[in-house]
């Protein structure tokens, strides 16, 4: 007699005793002991990233937050989602600056995967959604759990847009909470000229 026969025999005969008794669900102690299932969280390589020119690339936000550590230039880093409406709103001043400032980098942090969704195919929809807009400069997709992300990065506004301005050394100057205008150009020209060493 084949197993696949024996099996169903065996379920056969649990399910008539079963309704003969009027019984139709799993008894206490019927089931075999087993051991629970141990939960491992996914195993993220610890790969080096740098900053992206124009794409999208998958980071951790301990892989960010070694990059901002000291990045050795000026930075504009701005966070942001293909899902975020205000964000989209304020791609033209974020070009107007990324033109206007020069000797600062400008750099995406995507928070697409918040919402779900695979890294690789969020990465690829990330950058085609850039390249679509023009924006001339690419960003990180953060693959940590928001909450995660927000006490490693030590983010206290927790929502998009954000934009931050890090000095070559490390420091968070700024934070702009919401939307970027035209007006933080010179505000964050000031804080560079007051930062600078002469």
């Amino acid at each position: 007699m084949s197993i696949l026969r024996r099996g169903t025999l065996s379920i056969l005969r649990v399910v008539s005793a079963r309704v003969s008794q009027n019984n139709l669900f799993e008894q206490k102690g019927e089931r075999k002991k087993q051991k629970p299932l141990e939960l491992v969280p996914p195993k993220v390589e610890s790969v080096e990233i740098g900053i992206p020119s124009t794409e999208c690339l998958i980071a951790t936000a301990l892989q960010i937050q070694n990059l901002l550590a000291e990045p050795g230039q000026w930075l504009l880093v701005n966070h942001w989602a293909t899902w975020c409406e205000p964000c989209i709103e304020e791609f033209p001043v974020l070009k107007e600056m990324n033109e206007q400032l020069a000797d600062f980098t400008l750099v995406g942090v995507s928070w697409d995967l918040f919402e779900g969704g695979q890294p690789a195919t969020t990465a690829d929809r990330v950058a085609d959604f850039s390249q679509q807009h023009n924006l001339g400069y690419g960003s990180w997709l953060v693959v940590d759990p928001p909450d995660s992300f927000f006490q490693n990065m030590q983010v206290e506004y927790r929502k998009i847009p954000q934009t931050w301005v890090v000095s070559p050394l490390g420091k968070r100057l700024l934070t702009i909470e919401g939307l970027v205008t035209k007006q933080h150009i010179s505000q964050i020209r000031q804080i560079q000229q007051s930062h600078n060493p002469s």
